[in-house]
């Protein structure tokens, strides 16, 4: 959760994107998976209107770093009792 602009103080978006094992990054061999991965799915990226560049470089990113770097699980929310 982060606040933007334009929230107020104590208002939070909550983003439903996966979350990556990024600190497996620290690796050499790993890091250098990414790297690869990424260069081909930006590499295949063909011209066309900046949004649909952004949605295709934006799924590309996701792809690879599940491919080389995986998900976190999720861990359940926390949840307060009901009396």
């Amino acid at each position: 959760m982060r606040n933007g602009p334009g929230l107020e103080n104590g208002q939070k978006i909550t983003l439903d994107e996966p979350r990556y094992k990024v600190r497996s990054l620290q690796q050499d061999s790993i890091r250098f998976l990414y790297a690869l991965r990424v260069a081909n799915r930006v590499s295949a990226i063909e011209d066309g209107t900046p949004e649909r560049m952004y949605e295709t470089l934006k799924k590309g990113l996701q792809e690879a770093a599940y491919e080389a770097l995986g998900q976190e699980e999720q861990s359940p929310r926390k949840t307060t009792p009901v009396w």
